[in-house]
């Protein structure tokens, strides 16, 4: 019963704070009120930018995770680990959450300013999401869909040349941990 009620008013505080991140996605600020999120040591508030990210980006994973079989927790983290928080140059100047390069891509682009890199770029936060799903919709990644858990799947992609960073699964998990992000995959 307490898992119930906790959960509800996890819920309806999500649906009151999602409005606010529409009105202050673009500006760079911190606040004290936080969004909730369930971690395995119960819940917790994050607030600022991280809080407002991690909310938004919840929507467009989960939406992924029902078109595309991709588990929700993995997109999240991902999405957190290579824009941090949607701060990134590429995020904010292209909905590009991912760091996905614009090899053999026919939309629009965006050169990064760093490495000079081209990298694809998006209309919208969603948009830059199903891209990343239909990216990893190639044949190359097909055997990671069989996976339910977002760090199964994160693995799986890694063994068919995703990323090379020996790091990044460890950092994926750290970040699924961190706030909870497994419970999404479940729902």
């Amino acid at each position: 019963m307490k898992n119930i009620v906790s959960n509800t008013i996890l819920a309806l505080a999500l649906i009151i704070a999602q409005p606010v991140y529409a009105k202050t996605k673009h500006k760079h600020h911190s606040d004290d009120a936080g969004y909730p999120l369930e971690t395995k040591d119960g819940p917790v508030l994050v607030g600022g930018e991280r809080g407002e990210f991690i909310a938004q980006a919840r929507v467009y994973a989960r939406m992924i995770q029902q078109q595309y079989g991709i588990p929700a927790s993995a997109t999240i983290a991902m999405a957190i680990y290579e824009s941090n928080y949607g701060r990134s140059y590429l995020a904010r100047e292209g909905n590009n959450y991912f760091g996905i390069k614009a090899f053999n891509w026919g939309g629009s682009e965006i050169r990064s300013p760093r490495d000079g890199i081209r990298y694809r770029a998006y209309g919208s936060m969603k948009a830059g999401f199903i891209g990343y799903a239909e990216f990893l919709s190639k044949p190359r990644y097909r055997r990671a869909f069989g996976e339910h858990n977002g760090l199964d799947f994160v693995e799986e992609i890694l063994s068919c040349g995703y990323c090379p960073s020996s790091r990044y699964s460890d950092d994926i998990r750290h970040i699924i941990d961190t706030y909870g992000l497994s419970k999404y995959d479940r729902s």
